[in-house]
């Protein structure tokens, strides 16, 4: 499976380096240029739109941002391009605003001003489903990922995702949160909700009479928070999620990720469990439940580093390699 570990000198040349490697692994190249003092890059494969944009020292790129300055790479999906509209007006086939459908929403990975260390890029063989893992300085990481389709179950329209670290509109806000980018690492793929409640993942899927929309992986019912008119939640716990008791659950205590997600090593031989990340929706009608929706394809919640592996070593479990980082590893090949 195609990777990179590589460096880069900031936000910018994170993105720029991430369009080439994602170009030379079948996706197309709609525009990458220079706005504002950052930099915009748009990419499709599939009928699939990633739009991505670097921030340097500069607001939240989604339209309802909280304000702050920071350093980041912001991300959402579409079903289309339009080359005059502005970053973050993407609209068509894209996650909006519940109450305001023409504000686009999605998610961020919060970085530094500082140069990047470490970064992974990986994808699948077929190069349908991304991850970007990036070390912003010793030991601290970020992450986000992308893909034409979850691995489903059962049938039903859609299945295109999407997850960051924090709400877009907020991914500047973190001081000594998960994923600030400069003390703390950031929660496991598929949290459900950031430290402001903010969705962490979307998926695309028809459900009941949820047509043609994106579901947030958030408790969220704030547009500014990513809300999109119906809520997912998954099992993968870490600061601030809020334990669902629908499914069955990784994590034990609101606040930690708990026994069973953090300790998935073996004392035996020292083995460590790779942990599948589903996504459920939350049904149509008052008591309705949730449905699993499927799972991340690559990503595995596994608590490998610090129990005898460290971030960026490599794990081979029967015919496949993974490589580890905190609280997660990526299949590699």
């Amino acid at each position: 499976m195609p990777t990179l570990n590589g460096s880069a000198t900031g936000p910018v040349d994170l993105l720029q380096q991430l369009n080439t490697f994602l170009t030379a692994n079948g996706w197309n190249s709609d525009m990458t240029e220079v706005d504002g003092v950052g930099w915009r890059a748009h990419i499709d494969r599939g009928g699939v739109f990633a739009h991505l944009r670097a921030q340097v020292n500069e607001p939240e790129p989604f339209q309802d941002n909280g304000g702050a300055n920071g350093y980041s790479v912001c991300l959402y999906l579409g079903s289309a391009f339009t080359s005059a509209n502005a970053w973050n007006n993407q609209v068509t086939g894209a996650p909006l605003e519940s109450a305001t459908p023409t504000k686009p929403v999605g998610v961020g990975m919060r970085l530094t001003a500082a140069a990047i260390p470490n970064y992974w890029f990986f994808t699948d063989t077929a190069g349908d489903n991304v991850v970007v893992v990036v070390e912003n300085s010793s030991g601290i990481f970020n992450h986000l990922g992308f893909g034409v389709s979850l691995s489903k179950v059962g049938a039903y329209t859609g299945g295109a995702y999407f997850f960051g670290v924090w709400d877009g509109c907020n991914c500047h806000q973190a001081t000594g949160q998960p994923g600030d980018a400069s003390t703390i690492t950031a929660n496991c793929p598929g949290c459900t909700n950031d430290p402001y409640a903010g969705a962490t993942w979307f998926v695309r899927a028809d459900v009941d009479s949820f047509v043609g929309k994106w579901i947030c992986g958030s408790d969220t019912t704030t547009d500014q928070n990513g809300y999109t008119g119906k809520n997912g939640a998954g099992p993968v716990g870490g600061l601030f999620t809020v334990q669902h008791t629908q499914f069955p659950s990784y994590y034990e205590t609101y606040g930690e990720p708990g026994d069973f997600q953090a300790e998935q090593v073996s004392a035996i031989d020292g083995r460590a469990n790779l942990l599948p990340i589903p996504f459920y929706v939350q049904r149509d009608g008052v008591g309705a439940g949730y449905s699993m929706l499927g799972s991340l394809p690559l990503v595995f919640v596994c608590s490998g580093v610090g129990q005898g592996y460290s971030p960026g070593s490599t794990y081979v479990l029967g015919a496949t390699t993974y490589t580890v980082f905190p609280m997660f590893s990526v299949i590699t090949e």
